[in-house]
């Protein structure tokens, strides 16, 4: 697994992990963004 931690939109993104925000009406969103190996079916190695 190559890591590109000079690529700052991927720091920008990992950083995502975790977050939950809430909406309206009691509605969320959580993200939940690891760095895996890259696969065929994964390119950017992203889960």
């Amino acid at each position: 697994m190559t890591r590109r931690l000079s690529d700052h939109g991927l720091e920008f993104l990992l950083a995502f992990d975790g977050r939950i925000h809430h909406l309206e009406k009691g509605y969320w969103l959580k993200f939940d963004i690891t760095l895996r190996e890259a696969t065929s079916n994964r390119p950017h190695g992203l889960s």
